[in-house]
C-alpha cells in the first residue's frame, strides 16, 4: 500500500505552497537507511533578490553557507532540536553524505537573533532535501518557520529544482 506524502512535508516546487496548518495524514514509511546519490554541490542564492524582497518586509534575513552560517546561536538551535538523535549527527555537523549540504538560517535583519535553521541539501533528480528544520522555541507559532520553508521554496526554484522533501 502506497500512502501519499505529507501534505506540509513535500512540495512540488512550482506550485504554490499549501497553506500553514495542522499536519495531517499518515506518516509515510521511512525509507530504507540507503541514501540517493547527491548531486554536484551548489551555492545556495540567498542574496537573490526575489527571496530578500519575500522576507524584508517582516525584517527577515537569510544567511546561507556552511556550518559555520548563523553563527553559535545556529549550532545551538540545530543541536537543542536534534543531537540527541545520533541519526543526525552527519547533518547537524555537514559530514558523510551531507558534506555538500549548506544551512539556511532565517535571522532577524535589526538584531540578528536567529529564528529558525534548517539544514539544506541538493539531491540528484531536482530534490532539495532538508533532513533538519527547526524553529527557536521562544519565536514558534509566530510564523518564521513558514517563512523559512518558503524561502526555501524559492531558492529551490532559483536554483531550477522540482521537489523540496522535509524529512519527518
Amino acid at each position: 500500500m502506497t500512502l501519499p506524502p505529507r501534505p506540509m512535508c513535500r512540495a512540488r516546487l512550482g506550485e504554490d505552497l499549501p497553506p500553514p496548518g495542522p499536519d495531517v495524514g499518515p506518516t509515510p514509511p521511512r525509507r530504507s537507511g540507503r541514501r540517493p546519490a547527491s548531486s554536484p554541490a551548489l551555492q545556495l542564492p540567498c542574496d537573490d533578490a526575489a527571496i530578500a524582497a519575500l522576507l524584508s518586509p517582516r525584517k527577515l534575513a537569510l544567511d546561507c553557507g556552511g556550518a559555520s552560517a548563523g553563527g553559535v546561536e545556529a549550532t545551538k538551535l540545530l543541536k537543542a532540536s536534534f543531537g540527541s538523535l545520533s541519526d543526525n549527527r552527519a547533518a547537524l555537523d555537514l559530514t558523510g553524505p551531507f558534506k555538500d549540504a549548506e544551512r539556511a538560517v532565517l535571522l532577524d535583519s535589526e538584531t540578528r537573533h536567529v529564528l529558525a535553521a534548517a539544514v539544506v541539501h541538493v539531491r540528484a533528480g531536482s530534490v532539495l532535501e532538508v533532513p533538519l528544520f527547526a524553529t527557536a522555541k521562544k519565536f514558534r507559532g509566530q510564523g518564521f518557520g513558514s517563512a523559512l520553508y518558503a524561502a526555501l521554496a524559492g531558492l529551490g526554484r532559483r536554483l531550477g529544482l522540482q521537489t523540496l522533501v522535509v524529512s519527518a
